[in-house]
């Protein structure tokens, strides 16, 4: 067997030591406890980055059993890891010991609008700059957040009943008071785990946005929003 397999080898059998040491010492797990098992302890634990990639470990686990337990001679591994669950098993190594933050990867700057704010206005700013969450304050409070599907919701209520206010008349806080229809949005920390914001949404599936926080209040400034849309990139641009 060439240099580069049994180093390749070694790298992969390295990584799983490693993530086997962190879930046994994370959740304080018996050293004789088997991988997957481990896996799936920490998983019922509520560890979000090893729910990711449950499935990936299992199939990790049994590829380092025939590395380990089916190798028939010192520099020769009938199985041996290719270059894709090599740089696999490091990833999700890189994940348990330095997990990315939200803070870290979805801060920007969020406009927040004073309530009231014409609804006109707000409505040529949805149309021009493709915003669809509109995070509403009073007076530097944040009161509440007004999404486009609320908008639509007005809109059909608006154009078929009777109505005494022109909507020129009309503020932004005015869609809030809306019955029926409130936005579907959460707060989380900057420190929070990419991980646990990939979770919350599942748990939650009506969600529509969750906005970022210095301590996850719901509180001005906002330091950022997460869209499912945004988790979907996310998790494009690192498979």
């Amino acid at each position: 067997m060439g240099g580069n397999d049994l180093e390749a080898a070694e790298i992969f059998l390295s990584s799983f030591n490693r993530i086997e040491k962190y879930l046994q010492n994370s959740f304080k797990l018996d050293k004789s406890i088997g991988f997957t098992n481990l896996v799936r302890k920490a998983r019922a634990n509520g560890d979000a980055t090893i729910a990711k990639y449950e499935d990936d470990l299992i199939q990790i686990a049994q590829l380092r059993n025939a590395i380990v337990h089916e190798t028939i001679a010192p520099d020769f591994i009938i199985a041996q890891p290719n270059q894709w669950i090599v740089d696999r098993i490091l990833t999700i190594e890189k994940q348990l010991y330095h997990p990315k933050k939200v803070g870290d990867v979805f801060c920007k700057k969020v406009v927040s609008f004073e309530q009231g704010t014409p609804l006109l206005e707000l409505l040529k700013i949805a149309s021009h700059k493709k915003y669809s969450q509109f995070p509403l304050h009073n007076q530097g409070k944040f009161v509440g957040v007004i999404t486009l599907r609320m908008l639509g919701y007005w809109f059909s209520q608006y154009l078929t009943e009777a109505n005494d206010t022109p909507i020129e008349q009309l503020k932004a806080k005015d869609i809030l008071t809306i019955e029926g229809k409130k936005a579907n949005y959460q707060f989380v920390g900057e420190q929070t785990l990419v991980a646990d914001v990939l979770k919350i949404f599942h748990q939650y599936p009506q969600l529509e946005v969750i906005f970022v926080s210095a301590k996850g209040k719901e509180e001005l400034p906002i330091t950022g929003v997460i869209r499912p849309r945004d988790l979907i990139k996310l998790e494009e641009s690192e498979n």
